[in-house]
């Protein structure tokens, strides 16, 4: 019976630093057309594990894979353009794989999108064009994403100001762990009790499980809205009362 590929064994050889019999294997793969091995070939390509360093090769396997739509060599083939690795610096053609790979539904890719659209690099500085690439992947989990949603609501970046969405947002960022976020929240006094924000952090949880493609990805941005502005609308009318 003929042996497969073992991604085990790719982890195996990578943690206990066998990066020769490393390349070895993943080479004797990706001769067979194997992708996860191309991409692992690129990696030691790119950073010497096993081979000599060489990331013009490494670059070449990357733009191989990403020419048959493999979604992990549109995002490290971006990288590429973006830091010049193998290839001369190119920032447009960092923008155009990393939008490619975000349409796809990569979660980083979408975050990377929105930076290079924020700082204008490789294209016309678009704040709002930012928010957007931002707020799907925050939907989708990414806690510097939230964090990044949740400053432009506080700050009017690309989108108009909202506390009630700056604060659900820095919430989500500073439950995953982002520092940042928690000392915005620790620093505002008005801050909105949590309690308040229980039918968003339940509409959230399904996020995972439900989402398939970038127009669920919209519908649930729709409905977190919804819910939002419906929390400001009650806090407000709560105040009045008082």
């Amino acid at each position: 019976m003929a042996e497969t590929y073992d991604r085990n064994r790719v982890r195996y050889l990578k943690k206990n630093r066998k990066y020769k019999d490393l390349f070895l294997y993943v080479q004797k793969y990706a001769q067979l057309h194997v992708e996860d091995a191309v991409f692992e070939l690129a990696e030691c390509y790119m950073k010497g594990l096993g081979t000599d360093k060489s990331e013009f090769q490494g670059m070449l396997l990357h733009r191989e894979l990403a020419s048959r739509d493999n979604l992990k060599a549109i995002y490290a083939l971006a990288w590429d353009y973006y830091e010049g690795k193998g290839v001369r610096k190119n920032d447009r053609q960092a923008l155009k794989y990393f939008q490619y790979a975000a349409r796809r539904g990569h979660v980083d890719a979408k975050f990377n999108t929105g930076i290079l659209y924020f700082n204008g690099i490789g294209t016309k500085k678009d704040e709002k064009r930012a928010f957007l690439w931002f707020e799907q992947a925050a939907v989708l989990g990414s806690a510097k994403a939230q964090f990044n949603v949740g400053i432009s609501y506080l700050k009017g970046w690309g989108v108009n100001p909202d506390p009630v969405k700056a604060h659900y947002w820095l919430e989500q960022a500073a439950r995953q762990g982002h520092l940042a976020a928690q000392k915005y929240i620790d620093e505002d006094t008005s801050y909105i009790a949590l309690e308040h924000l229980s039918d968003v952090y339940e509409l959230l949880k399904k996020v995972d499980q439900e989402i398939q493609t970038d127009t669920d990805v919209s519908k649930y941005m729709d409905r977190i809205r919804h819910l939002l502005d419906e929390i400001e609308k009650k806090s407000t009318k709560e105040e009045h009362h008082e």
